[in-house]
């Protein structure tokens, strides 16, 4: 649970640093998201979740001496999958076990997509992103990764079926029969994890939770991508109706690099040089590069 990651204490005493611990909780990634804040509306109190978390804190009241315990307390309570800190390769820091779950792997089904391919025939779904390459991955014959990205798939389709949070923060879930009549095509049992996995109460998401699927989503992106951990984010970006800037958060946040893509890259994938801006390059490279605690320096007096 995040408030249990979150539990390492108010690292300074000042109340300048608590209301910034606080801030760093209440905004998860970035405080106004997913186009949910009106102009002029004043962001509420901290949601649940945020709020079981200053409490935890606030109970365990741990010591973190340096700088670097402090970031390393941000890093551990990051709206992100856990990652792999020994990986030595791209491959070994979100393993598709922990992405996706081997129970899950088992219960899905990708023997349409495997005919169809074989067959020759277009194979299209609800995304973008996994409609421009299932067809590659399918005839690639890796039927692990074709789960995966199916899966992937699911989480879109979820994703996008949420409704609005209260006051404009994180995202409500439709009644369980409007849910089952928008995913009808999916299994009760699959649909009923992602919302076990994502949504602690089943009702709702809060803005750390929100964060927390859409950089699963940028996990399983650039994992199943035929480019071997990086990815065009234009497709994404389109599927999750995130603005560039956004989509490039989420992405920084699992430790990718985020790039304009070379002049061999955007001619492989077939674009101009005036859509470079829409079509970044997110690469997941070691060593991982997190976002960092940033501060503010003071001058002294004189």
């Amino acid at each position: 649970a995040p408030s249990a990651r979150f539990a390492l204490g108010l690292t300074f005493g000042t109340k300048k640093s608590q209301r910034a611990i606080q801030n760093l909780t209440k905004n998860a990634i970035s405080p106004a998201k997913h186009g949910q804040t009106t102009p002029g509306q004043r962001h509420s109190a901290l949601d649940p979740v945020a709020s079981a978390v200053v409490s935890s804190m606030a109970a365990a009241a741990p010591i973190v001496s340096t700088r670097e315990d402090f970031q390393a307390a941000i890093d551990s309570s990051a709206p992100r999958p856990q990652h792999n800190p020994d990986a030595e390769t791209p491959a070994e820091v979100y393993p598709i076990d922990q992405l996706v779950g081997r129970g899950t792997l088992r219960q899905m089904t990708v023997k349409e997509w495997q005919d169809k391919a074989s067959d020759g025939k277009e194979i299209l779904t609800k995304s973008r992103f996994v409609s421009h390459r299932v067809q590659r991955i399918a005839s690639e014959g890796d039927v692990r990764m074709l789960k995966t990205l199916k899966y992937l798939l699911l989480l879109i389709e979820w994703n996008n079926i949420l409704l609005p949070g209260s006051r404009g923060v994180g995202r409500k879930i439709p009644e369980r029969n409007q849910v089952q009549e928008k995913l009808a095509t999916w299994g009760g049992d699959l649909v009923d994890g992602v919302t076990k996995r994502f949504a602690d109460d089943g009702r709702s998401l809060s803005r750390w939770q929100l964060d927390h699927l859409m950089t699963h989503i940028c996990a399983l992106c650039v994992t199943v991508d035929p480019e071997k951990f990086m990815t065009d984010v234009y497709d994404i970006r389109e599927d999750l109706r995130l603005e560039n800037k956004d989509v490039r958060k989420y992405f920084k946040e699992i430790g990718c690099r985020v790039v304009a893509p070379t002049d061999a890259e955007r001619m492989r994938w077939g674009f101009g040089k005036a859509e470079v801006a829409s079509h970044q390059v997110a690469k997941l490279r070691l060593p991982l590069e997190f976002p960092k605690m940033r501060t503010v320096q003071t001058k002294g007096r004189r």
